[in-house]
């Protein structure tokens, strides 16, 4: 379950659009406990919250976009920094 905001800001005289977004999800995933094929014990999230900022911008067939995700769950958390290029033809 989530939800996501985006807003869409074109010039119409250079031919280049951005589209600034935010999004938070929730999943719930309860595994439970398990030991590996070496003995060791995990104890798996019982769900986890996922927010992401991130600016997308694009001209002609060239998208180009960066992120930040942070995920928390009841055991872990982490952080990602995301770059990406898109070349549609």
């Amino acid at each position: 379950m989530g939800v996501t905001v985006e807003k869409s800001f074109n010039n119409a005289n250079n031919g280049v659009s951005f589209v600034p977004y935010a999004g938070l999800r929730y999943m719930n995933v309860n595994n439970g406990e398990y030991t590996d094929s070496i003995g060791f014990r995990h104890h798996m999230n019982k769900g986890s919250f996922t927010g992401i900022i991130g600016l997308e911008a694009q001209y002609k067939n060239c998208t180009y976009g960066v992120s930040f995700a942070y995920q928390k769950g009841s055991h872990q958390y982490s952080k990602k920094i995301m770059a990406d290029f898109k070349l549609t033809f």
